[in-house]
């Protein structure tokens, strides 16, 4: 995912790919203004943008969050590895060139279970750059991923990591496992950077009628409440300032990046408490 071929793009006679039924991570992309995506694709997101035209705002703002947030673990929490579960699509800056940018030695594991965003990613990926590597694999199984050889020959186990989980769990049905075993596994002093969808300010038919556009791209959107999204999280983390809000205001490089839209994505940084021992 080198920054002169952030946008590679894939054929779609490539047959790895069904470009007749739109595609979850395709239609992110499209939404970020990616063009690695097709009719039925751009017709998902359309019909999204109809019910929530919000959701172009929200999906940028999540992106742009998760860069701030890569930067800050870097630069303020001094840590350099990182494991980015769903990871989705090539974005223009992606989580290693940001943190290249301020530790050339930063190391990055790209994880998804989508054959199509590892067909992507492989084919952006510095095949010479050792510090970045791609995991196909279901997020929903944290053990099995922190048992990867891939991840285990890049990553520390003995050191702080940072793991991205943003605008995923929107996609799974039972989030709590997940973060109840990055509770137990991962090392001291390590932060998850988090983001998921709110579905506060919304009213059930539009929750409803963006529910149907995902299930068409065979993908189940669970939107959550912000006391649903926080009770994730009750007891055992510890939020960076400034807390768990709307991922607009958290550390805004601009005034414009604060203006609030109907509904959008809770975020922030976390980490574990200590864990006895």
């Amino acid at each position: 995912m080198s920054r002169p071929a952030a946008h590679a793009h894939i054929s779609p006679t490539d047959r790895t790919l069904n470009v007749s039924s739109p595609n979850a991570a395709r239609i992110h992309h499209y939404l970020l203004g990616g063009r690695n995506h097709f009719a039925s694709d751009r017709a998902a997101a359309e019909n999204l943008l109809k019910v929530a035209p919000w959701m172009r705002d929200a999906v940028v703002d999540s992106r742009r969050f998760l860069e701030r947030a890569v930067s800050y673990t870097v630069a303020e929490l001094g840590i350099s590895q990182f494991v980015d579960m769903g990871c989705g699509l090539p974005a223009q800056d992606n989580v290693h060139q940001i943190a290249q940018e301020a530790d050339p030695a930063a190391r990055v594991v790209y994880v998804d279970n989508n054959p199509l965003v590892g067909v992507h990613a492989r084919a952006t990926l510095d095949r010479n750059d050792a510090r970045v590597s791609v995991v196909e694999h279901d997020v929903r199984d944290v053990d099995g991923l922190l048992a990867d050889e891939t991840l285990r020959s890049l990553i520390s186990w003995t050191d702080p990591i940072v793991v991205c989980l943003t605008a995923v769990l929107d996609f799974v049905d039972k989030p709590a496992a997940i973060i109840d075993t990055l509770w137990k596994k991962l090392p001291q002093d390590s932060v998850v950077i988090f983001a998921s969808l709110c579905s506060d300010g919304l009213n059930p038919s539009e929750i409803a009628q963006m529910r149907r556009v995902y299930t068409k791209a065979d993908a189940g959107l669970y939107i959550r409440s912000g006391k649903a999204i926080r009770t994730l999280f009750d007891g055992r983390w510890d939020w960076q300032s400034p807390g768990l809000g709307p991922v607009r205001t958290w550390r805004p490089i601009s005034d414009v990046q604060s203006q609030a839209i109907k509904a959008g994505f809770l975020g922030g940084v976390t980490s574990p408490l200590r864990r006895p021992i």
